[in-house]
């Protein structure tokens, strides 16, 4: 009596089948697989696309003059496959109030879910980015799996803009989320900027060495009127900025 056992495998999910394989115990007076007239075989019903899970090894088949088969079945075992997750449209600056579709794709071909890790800086509605106050928050679009991928994620930073485009000259620091502080636009790329703004009688209402629009529209703490203001920019890397900028309460 000759025991064939079909050895166990694994495969990773939509991989190819491996090689089935089997041991024999029983032979006897030093005898080997070569003496068998015809050898068992291994089979699966398995396939590459077959969902993860574990699948019966059977293996049959085998005749010989002289031994008799026992068979004793193994598995195969398909696993989970790692999958990514990547984002294909989205914003580096959004204003706020101002609206953007996200869009991210899994190399699954599974749905991609957003969230924002910060709501009070921006919101996220299925795929919609909203801007909603000014700040830098990260966005995270993840895929949590199925049966037969794993989980995986990516995330972005936005920053948002509580300003519009023509801040430089005018902003309205009254405390309602939107324009209330003096934002550059592109500060960072002027280098180290010191900043000097002036009233009309050449009055020295703010002054910073190393600005990053923090200017409230305040000197020592007290709201200044609503007029114009004169500034006097020192950029590291383009030169003296001068202009006139307008406080509107």
């Amino acid at each position: 009596m000759l025991t064939v056992t079909a050895e166990n495998k694994s495969k990773a999910y939509l991989s190819a089948i491996p090689v089935l394989t089997f041991t024999y115990s029983g032979f006897v007076y030093g005898e080997s697989a070569s003496v068998i007239d015809t050898e068992p075989s291994a089979s699966t019903d398995a396939q590459e696309s077959s969902a993860v899970g574990d699948y019966p090894i059977t293996v049959g088949g085998g005749s010989d003059d002289n031994y008799d088969f026992t068979y004793i079945d193994g598995t195969l075992a398909i696993t989970k496959i790692p999958q990514s997750v990547s984002f294909t449209a989205f914003p580096l600056t959004i204003h706020v109030n101002e609206t953007f579709q996200l869009e991210a794709a899994s190399t699954s071909g599974l749905a991609v879910t957003y969230e924002s890790q910060d709501p009070q800086v921006a919101r996220v509605t299925g795929s919609e980015l909203t801007g909603v106050s000014n700040g830098t928050v990260v966005i995270r679009a993840y895929q949590q799996g199925d049966d037969n991928y794993s989980a995986a994620e990516a995330t972005i930073t936005v920053e948002v803009i509580s300003s519009f485009d023509n801040i430089l000259h005018l902003f309205t620091p009254n405390n309602d989320g939107f324009n209330d502080r003096w934002e550059i636009p592109d500060l960072g790329s002027y280098g180290k900027c010191d900043v000097r703004v002036y009233n009309r009688w050449g009055k020295l209402v703010f002054k910073s060495p190393d600005y990053h629009n923090e200017w409230d529209g305040t000197s020592n703490g007290a709201d200044l009127p609503a007029a114009a203001y004169y500034y006097v920019i020192k950029t590291e890397n383009s030169g003296t900025l001068t202009g006139t900028v307008n406080i509107v309460r």
